[in-house]
This record gives C-alpha cells, sequence and structure tokens, in this order.
C-alpha cells in the first residue's frame, strides 16, 4: 500500500497541474516521482534534478526545501510546506522592493497578499495562486487529519507541488511593470472579455448572412484583442497598435453592414469571395515558379482549395463584376472608400486620429523613425526592446473599437448583455475622465 501511495496523486491537484504546467512538464515530473522510488542512483539523480531546478537563492526558504528534497518520496511534508513558504515570501518582498506594491504586506498571510494583489496580476495567475493557497499550502501548514492516508502528500504530489511551485514563482517575478502601470485599462479589456465568454457556450448557429458576418467579426477581434493584450503586457506597443488598426477597420465594416437594413450591404460582401478566389486563381498561374508545376496547375485548373470548380469560379467573379461594376474601379467590396466608410457610421474623427497614427505604424515611413532609435545629447539609442511607447493608445483604441463589435453582436442574437455593456463602458468613460485629468494636472 506504501508503494501504491508514493505513486499516487489526488484528482483535485493532478487538475490543478493541468492548467499549470505544460504536457512536457507533467510527463517530467512524473518520471521524476518514479525514480525517487528507487533505492540507488536513480533517486539521488532525481533529487539532484530538483534541486537544480528549486535553486538555493533566497536561502530561507529554498535551502532548506533543498534539504528535504533528500527525504523524498517518504517524508513529503516539509517539501510542501517549505514550498508553499517560498511562494509566501516571495510576495511578501515585492512590498518593499517594489514601491507600486504598497497593497502587499510582510504582516498578512498569503491568502490575503494573493487578493489584496488581484488589480495588478492576470487573472489566470490570480486563480492559480488562490488555488495553490487552498489546495496546498493551508493544508501543508494546518491540516493533520490524514485520513486513511499514511501521510498528507504522497511523493508524487510533492514533485507536482515543486514543478507548479517553480512555474508560479517565475511568473510571478516575470511580472513587468507595464501590466501595473496601466492596470486599469487592462482590466476594461479584460472585462469585455468576460462578458463575451458568459454567454460564448450560447452561442445559436447563425442564420443569415448578416449573422455569419458578426460571429466572424466577433470571433476575429476577439482573438485579435488577446494578442494586443500580449504584446501589451510584454511592452510592445508599437506592434499592438498595428493589431488595433485591424479590429478599427473591423469595427467600422461591422457598423457600415449592420446600419444597412435592406440586407444588400452584406450580401455584396460575401458576394465578393468569387472576386477574390478568381484573382488568386489568376495569380497562381502567372507566378513564374508556380506555372511551371504542371500537376499542380492541372489540380488547380480543376478545383480551387475549397473544392469549388475553377470555372465556375471564373464564371461567377464575371457574374460578381457585372452586378456590382463599382467593383473594378474601386478593388473593394464596398461601393464606399473606407474613409467614406468611416464617415458614415460617424467615425470620422477616429479615422483622422487614431487610424491614421495605426497605418503610420503598419507601413514603412519616416514618420515613425523615432519609435525605433534616435539620438539623445548625439548618441545613437537603438530601442528594440521593450518600453511604454503606444501601449495605453493601443489599449484605449482597442477597447473602443472592439466595443462596438460585441454591441452589434449582442443586438443581433438577443443576449441581454446591454446593461453590462452600459455599465463597464460608463466606468470606462470615468476612468478615463480621471486619467485625463491627472494627465493634465502633470503637464500644467
Amino acid at each position: 500500500m506504501e508503494n501504491n501511495f508514493k505513486t499516487s496523486i489526488r484528482p483535485e491537484i493532478l487538475e490543478f497541474a493541468k492548467s499549470v504546467l505544460t504536457n512536457e512538464e507533467i510527463n517530467e515530473a512524473t518520471d521524476l516521482s518514479d525514480c525517487l522510488n528507487d533505492k540507488g542512483k536513480k533517486h539521488d539523480w532525481a533529487v539532484s534534478i530538483l534541486q537544480s531546478k528549486i535553486c538555493t537563492q533566497p536561502k530561507r526558504p529554498l535551502f532548506y526545501l533543498n534539504h528535504e528534497l533528500n527525504y523524498l518520496p517518504e517524508q513529503t511534508r516539509d517539501v510542501v510546506r517549505y514550498a508553499g513558504d517560498y511562494i509566501d515570501q516571495l510576495i511578501k518582498s515585492f512590498a518593499s522592493v517594489r514601491r507600486r506594491f504598497k497593497f502587499l504586506s510582510k504582516y498578512l498571510s498569503l491568502g490575503s497578499n494573493i487578493k489584496n494583489a488581484k488589480r495588478v496580476l492576470k487573472p489566470e495567475l490570480y486563480e492559480a495562486l488562490m488555488s495553490y493557497n487552498k489546495l496546498i499550502y493551508v493544508p501543508a501548514k494546518h491540516e493533520f487529519d490524514y485520513k486513511n492516508r499514511p501521510h498528507l502528500f504522497s511523493g508524487k504530489e510533492a514533485v507536482f507541488i515543486l514543478f507548479i511551485t517553480k512555474k508560479l514563482a517565475n511568473e510571478f517575478i516575470n511580472m513587468n511593470n507595464f501590466r501595473e502601470k496601466y492596470i486599469d485599462l487592462f482590466q476594461f479589456n479584460e472585462e469585455l472579455r468576460k462578458i463575451i465568454e458568459s454567454v460564448f457556450n450560447k452561442q445559436p448557429k447563425p442564420k443569415t448572412p448578416k449573422q455569419v458576418f458578426l460571429l466572424y467579426a466577433l470571433t476575429k477581434s476577439y482573438k485579435t484583442q488577446a494578442a494586443i493584450l500580449l504584446l501589451s503586457e510584454r511592452g510592445f506597443g508599437q506592434d499592438a497598435g498595428i493589431l488595433s488598426r485591424s479590429i478599427f477597420e473591423l469595427a467600422i465594416t461591422t457598423l457600415y453592414i449592420v446600419k444597412d437594413d435592406t440586407g444588400k450591404v452584406v450580401e455584396r460582401f460575401f458576394d465578393y469571395d468569387w472576386i477574390m478566389r478568381a484573382n488568386l486563381y489568376d495569380s497562381v498561374s502567372k507566378d513564374p515558379v508556380l506555372s511551371k508545376n504542371a500537376k499542380f496547375i492541372e489540380g488547380f485548373q480543376k478545383k480551387d482549395s475549397e473544392g469549388d470548380k475553377t470555372e465556375e469560379i471564373l464564371k461567377k467573379a464575371e457574374e460578381i463584376k457585372k452586378k456590382y461594376p463599382h467593383i473594378e474601379k474601386n478593388i473593394s467590396w464596398s461601393d464606399k472608400s473606407f474613409k467614406q466608410m468611416a464617415t458614415e457610421v460617424g467615425r470620422l474623427d477616429a479615422y483622422k486620429t487614431a487610424y491614421y497614427l495605426q497605418c503610420n505604424l503598419s507601413h514603412p515611413n519616416s514618420r515613425n523613425m523615432n519609435d525605433y532609435f534616435y539620438e539623445p545629447e548625439g548618441r545613437l539609442k537603438v530601442n528594440a526592446g521593450p518600453d511604454d511607447d503606444w501601449i495605453p493608445e493601443s489599449l484605449v483604441a482597442t477597447f473602443d473599437f472592439f466595443i462596438h463589435i460585441i454591441d452589434a453582436w449582442n443586438n443581433e442574437f438577443k443576449f441581454r448583455l446591454e446593461g453590462r455593456l452600459d455599465d463597464l463602458t460608463k466606468r470606462y468613460v470615468k476612468a478615463m475622465q480621471e486619467i485625463n485629468t491627472k494627465r493634465n494636472q502633470q503637464d500644467a
């Protein structure tokens, strides 16, 4: 029974590990825990690997933890307890090391400090730390009723907990100041995501062309927003700004399509797909490299990647060109330029400001050179790493444009999210007013 226990792991700890660790890390933890059951060299090798992962600094409690690793897999409580102490002390150290973490205290428990740090933690890291405290650290300190178990933690559980501890510690240590500095903007964008996620599992199958488009617009912008948040968090605001441009373009297209009650605009949007597929065929058939591949061209001439006959695609494309004469002139699905569309939906202001600046970032031009290198006091400084530039602008623009898409999607599918969206918008506007007031006072 003792040997079976050493290699066992409770379902709740395994599920927690799967939510934090990669498959490779889980496999490695499993292999090491198996090796610990060996009485010879495999055991010593596994201990040395675990010690190298944990390291020895700061001395307390990691020095003690490294010592206790020698007694695995039999003696586990002190291993788990010291691992939890490390997380506890790590978070408390931020109270004195980083000035902005004044809400943390070396006198509070780990659970209280995690709750106070929620404002600056990524939602995933916050939930993981709360689970760590509840499932691991608190029981290691206070629970002495083993019930039918030889020990509170098995050897395998101890190894998995070490991997989880190291992963969460690294995420907390590497948490940079960009999220912390612009925490309100991050959280407003993340709250938008939570509103959408609350009804994702209720999404019905789209029945009309407009519903198909809105589901496409929502999911595409949802993924792009995730990339923007990630880039902003890492300090790559210029690249986040380039992506926020695509959400603006999608928002204007969405508003323009929704504004039309006849259904003709969204029909034209989808009809243009035949033109794009015909253009692709034309480009491939004239490509100097691909055109020499007889087998490829022969197959491409019969059917395209979606299984439609090329002959039918070309025929349909010609019909669409006759149906919409403007297509030959504008080379676009719309009968209006993008500026005209922005004007018609009431966002010419954003087109002339945010969109203009986003386009400057997207295209090579002299206007954005200073974002990447400059010469302070005659000395060249290359700016190729993370910085604050464009982070707040990208987050503000993303929220502004994304919420228009969400609103249109919600209205079409009747999810009844109006109240939550209105409340979020009011709080967002108020927060932006406060931020602008503070900025004006600083500039005065």
